[in-house]
């Protein structure tokens, strides 16, 4: 049986900004990043965020708007998603707190495709998880800004494709397909309009 599992980073690949910064480090970092928004803007959601008091209908909104950059890329997400969840698995995996990404997800329309047990945070090797769905899918789709985990798995793979996205290999083990979004630029404002559609269709 052909399984597709699509692999997602989170933080400015789902995410417009990085969230895990919004949470973690909103004084010593995400301000820094993010000189546009207010001060106490950022204090307020990020305070209410970690003592789950984000609740009321404006307050989400706001959350969402500067995490996602928008409502309507949270719309064109959604429609990704799922699209992509009726070709295969959706997994999340981060460098980040999964913990906490869950929590981020339940606040839109987005949590509806990631259960808790899909979500792979800071404790889970990206490079092992990776190869451990190559050696039981038939194909992996790798999405995320960060190459390094990608550049891991160089060794495992031969390239068979490549255009200005993706990059498409061979798992060497058992001939499985590794395909590789390389166009997303580090730490920059995540997937696009035009690159949720050539995701969606390349394969």
């Amino acid at each position: 049986m052909s399984i597709t599992v699509y692999i997602f980073d989170f933080d400015c690949t789902i995410t417009y900004r990085n969230f895990a910064y919004f949470w973690w480090k909103p004084d010593t970092v995400f301000k820094e990043l993010y000189p546009e928004i207010n001060n106490n803007t950022i204090n307020d959601l990020s305070t209410k965020f970690n003592n789950n008091q984000l609740t009321s209908r404006l307050d989400k909104q706001l959350f969402n708007n500067i995490i996602f950059g928008s409502t309507t890329r949270i719309n064109e997400l959604d429609n990704l998603f799922d699209k992509l969840s009726k070709k295969g698995n959706l997994i999340i995996s981060s460098r980040g707190n999964a913990d906490k990404i869950y929590e981020c997800l339940q606040l839109n329309k987005l949590g509806k495709y990631f259960s808790r047990y899909n979500i792979y945070g800071t404790e889970t090797n990206k490079t092992l998880l990776i190869k451990n769905r190559l050696d039981s899918a038939h194909t992996v789709f790798y999405i995320d800004d960060n190459h390094e985990e990608h550049l891991e798995l160089n060794p495992y793979n031969k390239l068979i494709y490549t255009d200005s996205n993706f990059k498409m290999y061979l798992y060497l083990k058992n001939r499985s397909r590794y395909i590789f979004c390389y166009s997303l630029i580090k730490n920059n404002n995540g997937l696009d309009t035009d690159l949720m559609i050539k995701i969606d269709q390349f394969i």
